[in-house]
């Protein structure tokens, strides 16, 4: 995954010109950038067209499910402030991806037990798209999709807070125990720049 994530100065992908000339190990590589002709002359490339605005839709309302309430919030209202962010801001379509709009209707779906509001689109951004500068932009962005006058009733979580809540949290199981569809958690990454591991400790 992400296979042009690696520095092109240090060749670190050249290590796979063996592996693809003698075919004793078979896999995929999914990247967003174009390998050099080294590698692709070595597999099959297949290349996937850019999404439309339909295409967007379809997925955000699979993905959220026909059983919920989307009257409140209709999947457009979820579209079309991505899209408009994807379309007004280089560094925000730099840092994110379809992948971050999939998990947040995801977890939309999951925390939504009645209607999906404000609050919860907010709680939902801060775990999928913070990160970065354009993260108030992209906050009123998707806010001014469902005409909320009163932003300040909504609350904003800190960086501890919101970690210690995606760290607590837990895909919801059937009666048989089995994770129920749309339902995973997403994966946590944390960067500690100390020496001794100790951010991590105090947050686990």
């Amino acid at each position: 995954d992400e296979a042009g994530l690696p520095e092109e100065s240090h060749e670190s992908l050249k290590v796979l010109h063996k592996y693809l000339d003698s075919s004793e190990v078979a896999f995929v590589a999914i990247t967003n950038h174009l390998l050099d002709a080294a590698k692709t002359n070595r597999a099959i490339s297949l290349f996937r067209a850019s999404y439309s605005f339909g295409d967007m839709e379809i997925l955000a309302k699979e993905c959220l499910g026909s059983s919920k309430d989307t009257d409140t919030v209709s999947v457009q209202k979820l579209c079309q402030p991505y899209q408009e962010m994807m379309n007004r801001k280089e560094s925000f379509k730099t840092f994110f991806g379809l992948r971050d709009f999939i998990h947040l209707i995801h977890y939309l779906r999951r925390k939504g037990t009645a209607a999906i509001d404000a609050q919860l689109i907010i709680r939902g951004l801060e775990r999928n798209f913070n990160g970065n500068e354009d993260f108030e932009l992209t906050c009123n962005t998707f806010i001014a999709q469902l005409k909320k006058r009163d932003t300040k009733s909504i609350e904003r979580r800190s960086i501890i807070r919101i970690l210690e809540d995606s760290l607590a949290d837990k895909p919801n199981r059937s009666a048989t125990g089995e994770q129920e569809a749309f339902d995973e958690v997403r994966y946590k990454l944390i960067v500690d720049p100390s020496e001794d591991d100790s951010l991590s400790r105090l947050l686990l």
